[in-house]
């Protein structure tokens, strides 16, 4: 399993963190765009002056690529020999 810890503020409401940290999910970071966000493992609130900013580790799963995709696809569909 390959984690990541993020962070981000300049929130005004709870509800905008909540959303951001919502959208994660299935989404790829700047940083490693070859993994995907499976799913938040943590969560932390953090209260900045008027503002909020988060804290999050996440849970990363590696990307497949569209060929093996592909691969698997036809293999599935019985189109190519498993061996």
């Amino acid at each position: 399993m390959n984690t990541k810890l993020m962070a981000k503020d300049g929130f005004t409401t709870l509800e905008e963190v909540s959303a951001w940290s919502n959208n994660l999910v299935g989404k790829t970071t700047p940083e490693s765009p070859n993994f995907k966000i499976e799913k938040i493992l943590q969560f932390q609130l953090v209260q900045k002056g008027d503002g909020y900013g988060v804290m999050v580790l996440v849970e990363l799963e590696k990307r497949q690529s569209m060929s093996s995709m592909v691969m698997e696809m036809r293999k599935d569909l019985n189109l190519i020999n498993g061996g």
